[in-house]
């Protein structure tokens, strides 16, 4: 075979990626261009006349790669390989189809949280969709799987063709025009791109080198110290990052629970808005009743919108890393030989009986990491016992009963944490005539009655006036599936807020609230401070609730493997730093868009680097304090 009639044949070879090319292309205009030019255009001052090179500029990295690179790659080794055509046609075959499913995975995590996927996602999702099938089904639906599978056929057939169509000289030349054609469109494309003024950042990258960065990154160099810290001197870097001092005396509150039980109750996707205890105590009879004699925060947050991190910083007083699976507490293999330092270790160690009871198996290897080492004598999981046909979350609440029954009669101290399923959002069951919020509230009513069921056993036995109950929420709505209006992408106060209820009737003999700002890295402390244990407060982020420094402590609330975005608040001010398009955002409440946008770039990044710092931080005081 001649050398031009080799050339031209290989060209045909990457007729079968312009399908996946344009995907790409759509997925960056539907998901990116879409929804962020105007804030880009802002971001960059290019004013509100921008010109075609802006609009452009942000296709530029797709319309290279996908249109230009790629193809000419194909072409160059169909050339050099043309002896082995069968190798490379499966060859280049599987790789694109390969990338269409991560294209495709990208499509439903933009759809659903408004980033890229990430390995810790990628992990967390498909562990849970193999226990619990069904959701897969709330996520991904049927028009979606159908246009999926024609667009591999599409791709398939166009790679298959090349034999068919390389048997006529005319269809060959054709096609060689045509992706002549294509070469010559991308590369004016992109130098009328190139031209405009536009800010360069992550947004204007090609969505498939993004999505193959995002998947594979397990965390950023800047989150790696130069230099090991020891215990001292990470407390003294973290209380210049959040302005956290540790203040000496005893709190009033101090050793007023001393010797009490403690259940602690967690909703999962427990938004604030569905149980609004500031508002709507009237709903929830079970948390009125006991609100007499209970502290309520009214502005409390959970630290990460997804439940493994969330429950992590509750049980154990510490941010969240970047991410876990690039630390050492999944490196870990083994059981820790000590517990993690927390109020459920502290109680054990005391002498308390500590259990949690949960519906389905733990599947997401960082739930096993995690659970097992916090502390829990028992973990029982509904799912691996005799199905008794009550459902699982009810199965679970019945154990419960049934061990605290038993620890009362034998006068044993205990902790028993109760994590319910049934407030798991997205809804299948939920009626297009019920709003989200009304459904969400529904959940949460559900289960206050499941609580009141605990009360009146504890009643009974004459035993709830030494008995803390905690309320709270692990996180609240995160995804576009749960509910269309939320404010994806972005860090907001739908994901966050939570509610915090601690009835105490030994500590609180009146309802007390408080509306400043808590987390809940705070709920430990707090709990541990009405329990009297002197405790290391050095290995604590947080601090009990009415301790004098919360007000000018610096909260965070970290999502950037979840949103692609982290934030803070501070003197009263909520900020937010949007990696993919290297833009800080300020505003009074904790939600987000162009007009709040930061157009000072030094300000930008003083609120880029303070997160970062953080993230730093957490891997060595991972490192000290929960895997040595």
């Amino acid at each position: 075979m001649n050398t031009h009639r080799s050339l031209s044949l290989s060209v045909l070879y990457c007729l079968g990626w312009f399908p996946v090319a344009i995907f790409a292309l759509y997925l960056k205009h539907y998901h990116i261009a879409e929804r962020y030019t105007q804030l880009i255009f802002v971001n960059s001052n290019v004013g509100s006349h921008p010109d075609i090179s802006d609009y452009l500029f942000i296709y530029r990295g797709d319309i290279l790669l996908n249109f230009l690179v790629i193809p000419l790659g194909i072409i160059l080794v169909a050339y050099l390989f043309s002896n082995r055509s069968r190798i490379l046609l499966i060859t280049i075959t599987a790789i694109s189809l390969l990338l269409l499913v991560l294209l495709y995975a990208n499509q439903h995590s933009w759809g659903t949280v408004g980033r890229f996927l990430t390995w810790s996602s990628t992990v967390d999702a498909a562990t849970f969709a193999w226990q619990n099938p069904s959701f897969i089904e709330m996520y991904i639906d049927y028009d979606s799987r159908i246009k999926f599978a024609i667009l591999v056929m599409v791709v398939m057939v166009s790679y298959l063709g090349v034999t068919y169509v390389s048997r006529s000289k005319l269809m060959v030349k054709a096609l060689n025009v045509f992706v002549a054609a294509i070469f010559l469109i991308a590369i004016t494309m992109a130098s009328i791109g190139h031209a405009s003024h536009i800010k360069e950042t992550r947004a204007s990258r090609s969505f498939i080198s993004l999505s193959i960065s995002s998947l594979f990154e397990s965390y950023w160099e800047y989150e790696r110290n130069e230099q090991e810290y020891g215990p001292e001197k990470l407390v003294e870097l973290f209380g210049t990052i959040t302005n956290t001092r540790s203040h000496d005396g005893l709190s009033q509150y101090f050793g007023r629970a001393e010797g009490s039980d403690v259940i602690v109750f967690v909703l999962e996707t427990g938004a604030g808005r569905f149980m609004d205890l500031h508002n709507d105590l009237d709903s929830f009879p079970t948390l009125k009743k006991l609100s007499q004699n209970s502290l309520i925060a009214l502005n409390h947050h959970a630290t990460f919108p997804a439940t493994s991190e969330s429950l992590f910083s509750l049980f154990n007083s510490i941010y969240p890393p970047r991410t876990y699976y690039s630390s050492c507490i999944i490196d870990n293999s083994i059981e820790s030989e000590k517990s993690y330092p927390g109020f459920v270790s502290s109680l054990n160690e005391n002498g308390y009986m500590t259990s949690m009871y949960i519906p389905y198996n733990d599947v997401v290897p960082l739930d096993h990491a995690l659970h097992q080492n916090i502390g829990f004598e028992k973990i029982y999981f509904a799912q691996t016992e005799k199905n008794e046909g009550m459902g699982m979350d009810v199965q679970a609440l019945e154990a419960m009963k049934r061990d605290i029954s038993g620890w009362l009669g034998s006068d044993q101290r205990y902790v028993a944490v109760y994590l319910p399923q049934i407030g798991h959002a997205p809804w299948p069951d939920r009626p297009e005539s019920v709003t989200v919020r009304e459904y969400g509230k529904r959940m949460a009513v559900i289960q206050d009655k499941w609580l009141g069921e605990v009360v009146e056993l504890i009643e009974q036995a004459g035993r709830l006036d030494k008995t803390i109950i905690v309320v709270t929420g692990d996180h609240g709505i995160r995804t576009t599936r749960e509910d269309p209006g939320f404010n994806a992408g972005f860090i907001d106060e739908y994901s966050f807020r939570v509610p915090l209820l601690i009835f105490s009737k030994s500590a609180f003999n009146q309802p007390v609230s408080t509306n400043t700002l808590t987390s809940h890295i705070d709920i430990s402390p707090t709990l541990l401070d009405l329990y009297g244990i002197n405790r290391e407060k050095s290995v604590e982020q947080g601090l009990s609730v009415w301790d004098q420094g919360m007000n000018k402590r610096v909260t965070y609330f970290l999502a950037n493997w979840y949103f692609g975005a982290d934030g803070y608040h501070e003197n009263g001010k909520y900020k937010m730093y949007s990696e993919l398009l290297d833009a800080a955002f300020s505003n009074t409440r904790m939600h987000f868009d162009t007009t709040n946008l930061i157009e000072d770039n030094l300000e930008t990044v003083t609120i880029r680097n303070k997160t970062r710092q953080l993230y730093a931080l957490q891997q060595e005081w991972l490192k000290h304090h929960f895997c040595n």
